[in-house]
């Protein structure tokens, strides 16, 4: 049976998030007016927020994949 491999797209999402966290950090120090600020709060913060539960939500799928896995093997 072929196993799935949820680590490599994981790593690749937590590393992009890590890009945009110093992205952000960068941009902050040239640009903070009010635009900045609805920017961030209206696009990036939600984006944050849906990238960390789709980790989240990936680690439970890979750990329940490979408990399924383990059950089938033999089979």
């Amino acid at each position: 049976m072929k196993t799935c491999d949820f680590s490599t797209p994981t790593a690749r999402l937590r590393q992009a998030m890590k890009d945009l966290q110093i992205t952000r950090s960068q941009i902050a120090e040239i640009w903070s007016d009010d635009t900045h600020r609805r920017f961030e709060e209206e696009f990036l913060a939600p984006l944050e927020i849906s990238m960390r539960r789709t980790l989240a939500a990936v680690g439970e799928l890979a750990e329940v994949t490979a408990r399924a896995q383990r059950d089938c093997e033999g089979y």
